[in-house]
């Protein structure tokens, strides 16, 4: 089963794609994933790679269908996989196969300003917190390690806001060029409510 999961920044696509993963046994593969492989095993691209993330850009589509290409090859994506995330542009759609499913994760824009404005990263091993979802036990320290938890600059209202207006520029053209493959869900519900609702469709059970 190819599994496409698309939807904003805040939308819950990791989260879901995570609980979806374990379910249906298949990859979640996400390009973020994939971009932070090959910086971590110093591979032929990864020098590339750097180079774009490290003055904030994006890695251009050419550079990451390639990749994704790549990793699709791998074994355990014989039977399948889910992808979070992409493609993100027209150009990426194009060049990759049609998958079976293309999951539209539609949140309200105010939703995904609320969640991701109170969100908190720990600065050492990059864990996630939400103040009005997984606080941390001691205020503004990481429950694991123990590092200072900061909120990032992308998750800042302004900085959210322009973000989905980029998101939504991109990405429309997207659903409409995977036209009735699309079936748009409701993440504003909580996870577990929502990763159900989803399963039961991917299986083809009535939805109560």
């Amino acid at each position: 089963m190819k599994i496409v999961l698309i939807g904003g920044p805040g939308s819950g696509k990791g989260t879901r794609a995570k609980h979806m993963a374990k379910h249906l046994d298949l990859p979640h593969i996400s390009t973020g994933d994939i971009f932070r492989h090959h910086l971590e095993n110093k591979t032929e691209h990864a020098d590339e790679i750097k180079s774009f993330i490290d003055f904030g850009n994006l890695v251009p589509d050419s550079l990451t269908i390639k990749l994704l290409k790549k990793r699709l090859e791998e074994d355990d994506c014989k039977i399948g996989f889910i992808l979070d995330g992409f493609p993100r542009t027209m150009e990426q759609a194009k060049g990759m196969d049609i998958p079976e499913h293309v999951l539209f994760f539609d949140c309200h824009e105010n939703t995904l300003v609320d969640r991701l404005g109170n969100r908190l990263m720990c600065q050492d091993c990059k864990h996630i917190y939400n103040l009005k979802g997984q606080r941390p036990k001691v205020e503004n320290k990481c429950d694991g390690c123990e590092g200072d938890l900061i909120q990032r600059e992308d998750d800042k209202e302004e900085v959210i806001r322009d973000r989905l207006k980029v998101y939504k520029k991109q990405t429309e053209p997207v659903l409409d060029f995977f036209g009735n493959k699309v079936t748009k869900f409701d993440t504003g519900k909580e996870v577990e409510e929502s990763v159900e609702e989803i399963l039961k469709f991917l299986r083809k059970e009535p939805v109560v």
